[in-house]
């Protein structure tokens, strides 16, 4: 004599996702994310600083975790700051993978040379990216992503020094030659 069968009932939702079709999800998420932009911090941080005097530039390379739900499956985004373009105003830049360090270990930095006035300091971060499917091992992404940071206005000051004939009351002759 054979079992008796009931009626139909749900008993658990189970959901088949092809590897490509995720692939193609997690890339339309990558290409969408906008992670904050880091900081973009320079030493001094007067809002001026001295032509042939370094500027120290630093900035935060701290990944960002991104997490979402892509089909149906839990999936992790981390975006990893790779490159750093810092444009200075004076129609320079440096690119470099170095985050850099404040004083006094700081590793990266800028001298003005013979320039004064207002310049535009600004930062580009690029960022590569990886996933993770429900906690698996971390898998790389093709393309990066870039945010911006600033642009912050700093003062270029020139101070130059000059011979004068003073004496020990500050009295001054100025001019006489």
């Amino acid at each position: 004599m054979g079992a008796e069968w009931s009626a139909w009932s749900w008993i658990d939702w189970t959901l088949c996702v092809e590897p490509a079709g995720l692939l193609g999800a997690v890339r339309a998420e990558w290409t969408s994310l906008a992670p904050t932009p880091p900081p973009l911090n320079l030493q001094p941080n007067t809002g001026w600083v001295y032509t042939t005097v370094p500027t120290i530039a630093f900035t935060d390379d701290t990944p960002v975790i991104h997490d979402a739900t892509l089909l149906g499956v839990p999936v992790r985004i981390r975006a990893t700051p790779s490159e750093f373009t810092w444009t200075w105003g004076d129609g320079t830049s440096t690119s470099t993978a170095d985050a850099g360090n404040p004083y006094p270990d700081y590793s990266l930095s800028h001298t003005y040379l013979y320039r004064e006035g207002e310049v535009d300091v600004a930062l580009e971060t690029t960022w590569s990216g990886d996933y993770s499917v429900n906690g698996g091992p971390w898998i790389d992404i093709t393309g990066t992503i870039r945010t911006h940071t600033g642009p912050v206005t700093i003062e270029v000051l020139d101070p130059q020094s000059r011979l004068v004939d003073c004496d020990l009351n500050n009295n001054c002759n100025i001019g006489a030659g």
